[in-house]
């Protein structure tokens, strides 16, 4: 496996519901949520392995916002790699009702990525990182938002994002000249990659994590398959500096996808620490539940 090779989880691609020309929703988002348009956002230095590919037009996102008139936190929320399905509805309702906004990122929709196109089309997240940076300017310029106060979180491909903004080799980069994320937390990240030892685990050096990073892992992840310690080992793996920012949570006998919508089992590639093989998501409610309640805790005491 190549170093820039990082990893994808398949899951299911549901469409979007229609935008009019102000980004606004015209249907099917529920109550209090917008669909907005913003740019992506790519420096203009980052090095060739490190080449982004952005989208040919504006990225849409959903936006919720709490009620009042003051500036609130915010928490962008990344889809898996299979796009937005509807399991990060529960965790942007628990935000909202704690007085944190988000916005749920559509990273697939604007470069014609669907399910009928398969993995291969689906790109290593590091070259998509210009959405989530896109999304975090476009918080930052919203008269509701406070921009010294956002958060990043993700779901397997989307916790792989959400991971590196709390890195020196890419949240140095992106978050040159503006704003940055304060918080970042991850909901079944594919560890093993990034672990001391792994194939990608110079991306962790430096000053890592740059901020407060929570880490949700499934003991019984088969693309880890280790009962949790690669994920331990990315929570250790912090600089001196950087001591105590990382926390994690293991949830014993539980599978990668615990939040799914549904029970799935499907082959990836890149399971069984890259030697490929079958992926188990089993659903589990209580786990959910408690995933959410770490989730509204953890932005409510970083933010």
């Amino acid at each position: 496996m190549r170093p820039s090779r990082l990893i994808l989880a398949l899951a299911i691609m549901l469409p979007l519901a229609a935008c009019n020309q102000d980004g606004l929703q015209t249907g099917g988002a529920g109550s209090g949520a917008s669909w907005m348009h913003f740019a992506a956002h790519v420096p203009p230095d980052l090095p060739p392995p490190s080449a982004p590919w952005p989208p040919d037009r504006e990225i849409p996102g959903r936006l919720r916002l709490p009620s009042g008139q003051d500036r609130a936190p915010a928490v962008v929320i990344l889809h898996t790699s299979g796009g937005l399905d509807g399991r990060e509805t529960p965790y942007a309702t628990a935000l909202l009702a704690a007085g944190i906004a988000t916005l749920e990122v559509d990273m697939w929709t604007p470069r014609g990525i669907t399910e009928a196109t398969g993995v291969a089309m689906r790109p290593p997240a590091h070259r998509v990182l210009g959405d989530v940076y896109g999304a975090l300017r476009f918080l930052a310029n919203h008269p509701r938002i406070d921009p010294g106060r956002v958060g990043v979180m993700g779901f397997s491909f989307g916790a792989t994002l959400a991971m590196l903004t709390a890195t020196d080799t890419y949240g140095t980069a992106y978050g040159r000249d503006g704003p940055s994320f304060r918080a970042a937390l991850t909901m079944y990240l594919v560890c093993w990659n990034f672990a001391p030892g792994g194939p990608n685990a110079g991306v962790l050096r430096g000053r890592f994590p740059r901020t407060p990073l929570l880490l949700l892992a499934a003991e019984n992840d088969h693309y880890d398959e280790d009962g949790g310690e690669s994920c331990r080992r990315i929570a250790a793996a912090g600089s001196a500096e950087a001591s105590g920012r990382a926390a994690i949570h293991v949830y014993p006998g539980v599978s990668h996808g615990w939040d799914a919508l549904q029970h799935a089992s499907f082959h990836d590639p890149n399971a069984g620490r890259g030697r490929g093989g079958r992926v188990q998501m089993m659903s589990n409610r209580s786990v959910t539940q408690d995933a959410i309640r770490r989730t509204a805790e953890f932005f409510r005491t970083t933010l």
